[in-house]
Parts: C-alpha cells; sequence; structure tokens
C-alpha cells in the first residue's frame, strides 16, 4: 500500500477504502468536563437505588435456579408499580421483559403476583415470546423500536445464552462487540438494560472469572452483579432465603447487598437484621430437625464440643434456644421455644431500629466468625 503525505500533514492511504480522510493534525486530548454531583445525579439517576442507574447496561449472574428471574422479577413488578423495592427507591415506568428462556406458562405462574393499580388493571409490565435473537440486525432495530414507543424505565432479556443465535456470535470478541452495541443503546435512549446470565460450573473466583466469556462480558457492561441466595430457618421455623448481591461496576463500585427473602418475590431488607455466625445457623437447624443434645449435635454437624458451645451460648443469649435439665440422664436437652414462648429473661434480638417480634434469620455468609469476641460461659 502506498503512502503519500497530503499538503496538511497527514497521511493518506492510497487505494484503501477504510482510510481515515485527511484531516490537519489536531491535539486530541483535551481537559475532562467536571460536572457536580447533583448534575450527575440528574443525568443518571437510579431506576432502582443503588442498583441500576438509569442509561446503563447491567448483568445479572448466579447458578442455574438460585433465583435470578424471581429476583429480577420482583424488581421489575416495583418499578412497574412504582412502590419500593426493599426499601430502595424507584423511578416507576414502564418494563419491558424479553423472555428468551420462560414459556409462555412459567412467565404467567410469575404474573399472578404483579401488582396492579387503582382501577384494577396490571400495572405497565409488558411481555414479549419467541423475539428474534439479539445478536442479529432484525432482533436489534425491533428492540429499539419497542424501546423508543414504549419508553420504559427497564428491558430485561432473560437470559443471555438463549437470547443469542448459534451462529451469530463466535468467541469473545463477537460477545463484547454484542454487549457494547446494546450499551450503547442503553445510554442513548437512557433507559437500564438488565441481562440475566449463568454463571460457570465452577464454584471459586472472582465473579469476573465464574461469567461465560468473563473478561469480554465484564469489560463491555457498565456492571455486573453476582447474585447468592442460601435457603434458611428462622426460629419458628419458616422458612426462606437470604440474598447476597455482589456488585461492581463503574457506576455502582464494588459492595455488597443483603435480603431476607420469604417469598418467591418478597425482599425486605436485612440490613437491621442481627445475623447469626455460620456454626451457630447450621446448629439451630439440627436442633430444629431433632438433633437436642451435644451427641446428637456432634455426630450431625460434625463439630468439636467447643464449636458447638459457643454456638449453643449464642442461641441461648438471644433467646432462639432453651437449656432444658434431664434429671434422670443428668444432661441437658436443648430445645426451640415456640413463637411468643420464648423466657421474658432471654435478651431482646439486636435492632438499631425499632423492636420487633419478628424471627432472625440465619445469615448464610462464610467467614464470618465470632472468634475471640464469642463469649465464654461455664457450665454450658
Amino acid at each position: 500500500m502506498n503512502v503519500i503525505h497530503s499538503p496538511m500533514g497527514g497521511p493518506q492511504f492510497v487505494g484503501d477504502p477504510n482510510a481515515y480522510p485527511v484531516l490537519p493534525l489536531q491535539n486530541p486530548f483535551l481537559p475532562p468536563r467536571v460536572e457536580s454531583p447533583r448534575v450527575l445525579a440528574e443525568y443518571f439517576p437510579d431506576v432502582v437505588q443503588g442498583i441500576l442507574p438509569r442509561g446503563t447496561l447491567c448483568l445479572l449472574a448466579g447458578e442455574p435456579k438460585s433465583g435470578k428471574t424471581d429476583f429480577a422479577t420482583a424488581l421489575s413488578f416495583a418499578v412497574a408499580s412504582g412502590k419500593p423495592f426493599a426499601d430502595l427507591r424507584v423511578q416507576f415506568g414502564p418494563v419491558l421483559w424479553c423472555a428468551y428462556e420462560e414459556t409462555v406458562f412459567e412467565r404467567h405462574a410469575m404474573h399472578q403476583f404483579c401488582p396492579r393499580q387503582e382501577s384494577g388493571e396490571f400495572v405497565p409490565f409488558l411481555i414479549s415470546y419467541n423475539l428474534p435473537p439479539i445478536d442479529t440486525e432484525y432482533g436489534y432495530e425491533l428492540l429499539e423500536h419497542s424501546i423508543a414507543e414504549t419508553r420504559p424505565q427497564m428491558l430485561v432479556i432473560d437470559s443471555l445464552s438463549s437470547a443469542v443465535s448459534q451462529t451469530g456470535v463466535s468467541g469473545a470478541q463477537g460477545m463484547r462487540a454484542l454487549i457494547s452495541r446494546y450499551r450503547e443503546l442503553a445510554y442513548r435512549l437512557n433507559v437500564v438494560i438488565l441481562i440475566l446470565h449463568h454463571l460457570t460450573k465452577s464454584s471459586s473466583g472472582s465473579i469476573v472469572s465464574r461469567l461465560a466469556h468473563s473478561h469480554a462480558i465484564a469489560a463491555a457492561s457498565c456492571g455486573h452483579i453476582l447474585l447468592e441466595a442460601e435457603p434458611i430457618h428462622t426460629a419458628d421455623s419458616q422458612e426462606g432465603r437470604f440474598v447476597t448481591l455482589k456488585m461492581a461496576g463503574r457506576l455502582v463500585g464494588q459492595r455488597s447487598l443483603e435480603f431476607w427473602s420469604p417469598g418467591i418475590i418478597d425482599y425486605q431488607p436485612a440490613r437491621n437484621l442481627a445475623a447469626l455466625s455460620v456454626t451457630a445457623g447450621q446448629t439451630l437447624r439440627a436442633i430444629q430437625n431433632g438433633h437436642d443434645t451435644y451427641e446428637k449435635l456432634q455426630l450431625e454437624t460434625g463439630y468439636m464440643y467447643q464449636t458447638l458451645r459457643c454456638a449453643i451460648v449464642e442461641l441461648s443469649r438471644r433467646g432462639m434456644v432453651i437449656k432444658e435439665k434431664i434429671a434422670e440422664k443428668r444432661g441437658i436437652k436443648l430445645v426451640c421455644p415456640r413463637p411468643n414462648t420464648v423466657s421474658s429473661s432471654a435478651p431482646a434480638p439486636i435492632n438499631n431500629t425499632t423492636e420487633t417480634s419478628e424471627p432472625l434469620p440465619v445469615s448464610p455468609e462464610m467467614g464470618r466468625g465470632r472468634g475471640g469476641d464469642t463469649p465464654q460461659i461455664a457450665g454450658v
């Protein structure tokens, strides 16, 4: 290829149709515009406070059947109804749901929980099935047209692996180009695009390393959210899930949010709930299942006696376990009190706001040991 220099000083590639136009050389580096926090907040208001900034593309990742669809549905219902999500503010507006993975029956089963307006009609939560793949030109133009016509607050794609064609995207570079294109669409049309994505089978590593096409997707998206859910039991044997969101991104930073979910799309803030340690939580579940002596607990949990003793102290101080003496055996039997039968001498659960009679959840967060803070009481 021949290279000549124009009279203006810039290079010109002869015979190259993709050559840059001949322009005078100018310094492309300029000082950034520093906007005030108020201006940035007005330009990027959170559709869901602290989770989904407007005009961004975010990935919601998690293990298969970990509750990604349920969580995204709860977010969508909150935005479509304008009601807070777990005490977090939302921006009211329509929500478009692209059901690439669910069947009509599955989505309609979830729709029974959809809130209604005062008139009795459903909130603006719109669903579409059998959409073209998002990596095709027709699929992109159809979503672009739907967003421009509906003006939604959020568009949900469930899920990325089902939304792309078998031959349209090849490799990490193709996936990065696809995500970048929809990120530009979210910014241009001022909408949140939330894409559900599966994690790899590896159970270790960072969030990025566990995403399929990890580095390409993480680099192209505005942020990614890892959803982790652990089934737990409360003091009155109520079942639920302890949900943790681990977020990383340009506008959300790196932080975690925790929720207590007693229902399919029911999410409550867990910041005011005093959670138990892992050992105490597993000990409590074992006692609820009938393992009411130290010998039975050791066989069930595999913990040493000293570890169980510390866990029992923690449960006893919160009134979640009562020690009953067995006269004939000169031993101790451990029982969980029924609701409203907790001894008045037992300290109330820790709460930073107001007193509550609701049971405390068991936190699945690993590594939250009590260490030297665990009181050692003789005779336990």
